[in-house]
């Protein structure tokens, strides 16, 4: 019955930040990083929160998952389902995901990069495809063409590496360097 009733529960949440650290244990590192991850993500839509103040939190993340390789892991798999949905997650919860997702890929780096999965490289190329927000999708194709030219040798980001070169390939113009997106979008206000 209390399965039934907790997948109930689970069924209802209403957004990717829902997901709640309740399988683990309240101090450990999981718990931490998510509660984390939850206050800086989404910081700007909690009630009484200063913008700007979501920052403090980035220490303890980055330190939570250089310390844990199953803490990394779930940030990766957070990352993931705040990115998923472009269409129903509010655009500053993307933007602040990709910030965490550079930040997280240099330090701790390879306890980060090695779940960037099918599954995380499908999401990525969705958000590419349907993303709605301008903002979001120039700092997601800016990341990733620095991530093509800095570190291409990484084995880690073979696939999502894979995943911007065919996306990239199919968009035509719409994928022109970061340089050339605010002139492309210039462009297109013209038209």
């Amino acid at each position: 019955m209390k399965g039934f009733l907790r997948s109930l529960g689970s069924s209802r949440r209403s957004s990717p930040g829902d997901d709640s650290e309740q399988d683990y244990p309240d101090d450990s590192p999981e718990a931490i990083l998510l509660r984390e991850m939850k206050t800086f993500c989404e910081a700007s839509n909690q009630p009484g929160t200063q913008q700007g103040n979501e920052f403090v939190h980035l220490p303890r993340i980055v330190e939570t998952a250089e310390s844990s390789p199953a803490a990394a892991k779930e940030a990766a798999h957070r990352i993931r389902k705040y990115l998923s949905n472009p269409s129903n997650t509010p655009n500053h919860v993307q933007y602040n995901a990709i910030m965490l997702m550079r930040i997280l890929a240099d330090n701790p780096g390879h306890s980060f990069t090695r779940h960037f999965d099918a599954k995380f490289c499908t999401t990525i190329k969705e958000l590419l495809r349907n993303g709605r927000d301008w903002h979001v999708q120039h700092y997601l194709r800016q990341y990733l063409a620095q991530l093509e030219t800095n570190r291409h040798w990484d084995d880690d980001l073979q696939l999502l590496l894979q995943t911007w070169a065919k996306e990239k390939a199919k968009g035509g113009r719409s994928f022109v360097s970061t340089e050339g997106l605010g002139i492309l979008r210039q462009e297109e206000n013209r038209n």
